[in-house]
């Protein structure tokens, strides 16, 4: 091997070799690190010593790819010539292979029992615990118990339950809509044997359930309610048969839409207040100023 002339002429190829398993040794008291490719590495990486891990941050290694940087480095920190730093450094690299190996299977199993110790629960609520009161603000805290409570109810009742929930609603809508149907029957021959008269009046029921469905389905606030225009298809009724009729199909929508949006008669009972007034200032019209007199009155 060539040498420099003066000082560094008795650097021989057995120094080097030397200086080599010195850089080589100062790199694993650290911890050459596997990275296999296409793993994204955590920042806490757990070093399994026989059965005992320990969590250590991923900075205190050396990463496989970062190997020929540290072993030049380390070459310089050594002591060895500058002329011969970068060659003992290449000659290093063939000899070092990772002494933190990745386990795949290992880190599998870690990461599903990691992810089962994590908690489905956010809170706990106790037996008989009041969530909510009257005219309480609903946070997000609320919110969020009130939706637990939804599902864990659903999950109590099982499928069954849910199916006669739906049964209970369906005869609710039904035995209203028989007892409209009777009433037309009985006391309205004429609209009931006009298929066109029929027509409109199913398409006013189902525009107004609809919209309420709607309603119901959105995240809207309580004033969003008033976009169920009960009152004002009560004036249609009532403009296009008669006061009698508007004031039943009113009581009957309100009932409706009341059990569409979770039986809530509060609703009922205003909007059966509201229709009411749009009946009476309607049932006798003679112009268009009556109308929005109605809606004055509404």
């Amino acid at each position: 091997m060539r040498t420099e002339p003066g000082k560094h002429r008795s650097f021989s190829f057995d120094a080097l070799a030397a200086k080599s398993v010195q850089i080589i040794r100062k790199l694993y008291s650290v911890g050459l690190l596997e990275t296999p490719r296409g793993v994204k590495l955590t920042d806490s990486i757990a070093v399994r010593n026989k059965n005992i891990d320990i969590l250590q941050p991923r900075s205190n290694f050396i990463l496989q790819n970062d190997k020929a940087l540290i072993l030049y480095k380390n070459a310089v920190e050594t002591g060895i010539p500058s002329a011969y730093q970068k060659l003992a450094a290449n000659y290093s690299t063939y000899f070092v292979r990772p002494n933190l190996l990745f386990q795949f299977v290992e880190t599998a199993e870690e990461q599903k029992l990691a992810e089962k110790r994590v908690t489905r629960y956010i809170g706990i609520v106790t037996e008989n615990e009041r969530i909510v009161s009257k005219h309480d603000r609903i946070t997000h805290e609320i919110k969020q118990k009130i939706d637990s409570y939804s599902v864990a109810k659903g999950e109590t009742i099982g499928w069954e339950g849910l199916l006669l929930q739906s049964f209970g609603k369906f005869l609710h809508i039904f035995s209203l809509l028989l007892l409209l149907g009777i009433y037309i029957f009985l006391f309205r021959q004429k609209v009931f044997r006009d298929n066109l008269k029929l027509a409109t009046f199913a398409i006013i029921i189902l525009w107004i359930c609809f919209i309420s469905y709607l309603i119901n389905l959105s995240s809207m606030n309580e004033a969003a309610q008033f976009l169920v225009f009960i009152p004002a298809a009560a004036m249609l009724i009532t403009i296009m048969f008669d006061s009698r009729l508007g004031f039943y199909t009113t009581v009957i929508f309100s009932l409706i839409c009341g059990g569409l949006q979770g039986n809530n008669y509060t609703f009922v009972v205003m909007n059966i207040v509201a229709g009411v007034f749009a009946v009476y200032t309607v049932r006798d019209i003679k112009n268009r100023t009556q109308i929005f007199r109605s809606f004055i009155f509404i």
